[in-house]
């Protein structure tokens, strides 16, 4: 699963090595445009938009994908936002929308391990997936 700018380059390397590239992003027509960068030059890939600070959306999310696409095996948790704004003068509610997304979205998208095993949901919870990014 790729997130962002930055993940638009990953995702295009990881698209040039066996398996498929799974593209999420809050931004739907940014990773439509980088999927089909990966499907021109013959990757597999599938897109989703996703807000990385909602569980609900996370968990539907990776729900969706893993029955369809397979065991998740390498997991990049890459979103991130950046608010500038100089000290005196930022705000409290920039300062956790920022660590909402870098920290909560790494959690949310770590939490629930994506090896789908025995067809149920919670067991993929406890599955032994351990390489995430």
């Amino acid at each position: 699963m790729i997130h962002g700018v930055i993940g638009k380059q990953i995702a295009l390397a990881l698209s040039k090595r066996p398996g498929d590239c799974r593209c999420r992003d809050l931004n739907r027509q940014g990773v439509k445009e980088v999927v089909q960068q990966i499907r021109k030059s013959g990757g597999a890939t599938v897109c989703m938009a996703m807000d990385v600070t909602n569980e609900y959306v996370v968990n539907k999310g990776i729900e969706r994908m893993v029955p369809q696409f397979g065991a998740l095996d390498v997991l990049v948790a890459n979103a991130g936002v950046q608010i500038l704004n100089p000290p005196e003068s930022g705000s409290l509610s920039d300062w956790r929308k920022m660590q909402a997304v870098r920290c909560g979205g790494a959690i949310l998208i770590n939490r629930p391990k994506c090896t789908w095993r025995a067809g149920r949901w919670p067991a993929a919870a406890r599955s032994s997936f351990d390489r995430a990014a």
